[in-house]
């Protein structure tokens, strides 16, 4: 176990060190931002633009808050299969994680002490935007309350899903694309499954629902179980997993 928070830390710094951590950062601050002031100031941009009439009323924090949850369910998970698919896959194709495995370190630890670091920094990225996001809705329409902060905990459960796919996909394939299309691979299919309402209230599909309900736990339930199998999954395949200790593709 200590071995493994070494490992943690390690990949912890190199996240931070490198573009990702700040690429996550800095795109989920923005959207936290930028979606309570488009939906603000929505009316004035449409007739600014052409002069669209709007007969819907005005904007509320409501719609703050689904634009809020359309930026979780859609661009955040991809930006976070693609910064950690990167992250994992690196030390597999530079010849350092042959190197770090020869000293006495678990395979395991090595695998998921790069998914546990990614996880860190992304959840940190959202909380923190969930809290701006929060901020910046009551400054502009007076309410708002905790709901993105109750939205962001519930994205959570959605990306340990996502992360365990993409540690799969680096450990059967051993390459970025390997895991980055394992991963896209299980969020568009869970992405069309929550458009068929049996599989989506009572499968992992439903994490799509951010609005929470009581078939979302359910989707969280169920979303226990595929991790725990997707991680015993991943920890076999990487056991199997050629290792070089020169650069290749």
């Amino acid at each position: 176990m200590t071995q493994y928070w070494i490992l943690t830390r390690h990949e912890l710094r190199g996240l931070t060190r490198t573009w990702r951590a700040g690429v996550v950062a800095g795109v989920v601050l923005a959207l936290a931002l930028i979606g309570p002031i488009t939906t603000k100031f929505m009316p004035e941009i449409l007739s600014m633009a052409g002069g669209f009439e709007i007969i819907s009323g005005e904007p509320t924090w409501q719609d703050a808050g689904v634009q809020w949850a359309s930026d979780l369910s859609q661009i955040i998970p991809l930006l976070a299969i693609m910064v950690s698919a990167v992250s994992l896959a690196q030390p597999l194709t530079s010849g350092s994680a042959a190197l770090l495995l020869a000293r006495p370190v678990p395979r395991s630890s090595l695998l998921f002490a790069g998914a546990t670091a990614n996880a860190i920094v992304i959840a940190g990225a959202v909380l923190a935007g969930a809290l701006a996001n929060s901020a910046m809705t009551i400054v502009l329409f007076g309410d708002g309350g905790i709901e993105p902060v109750e939205m962001a905990l519930r994205w959570l459960v959605l990306m340990s899903v996502l992360l365990v796919a993409v540690a799969f996909g680096a450990a059967r394939l051993g390459s970025t694309m390997g895991a980055a299309g394992t991963g896209l691979g299980t969020y568009f299919g869970l992405a069309l499954l929550s458009a068929l309402p049996p599989l989506r209230d009572y499968s992992p599909a439903g994490l799509f629902a951010l609005e929470g309900g009581i078939t979302w736990w359910w989707a969280a339930s169920t979303s226990i179980v595929l991790v725990a199998l997707g991680c015993a999954a991943s920890a076999r395949a990487f056991e199997k997993l050629p290792l070089t200790s020169s650069p290749h593709s």
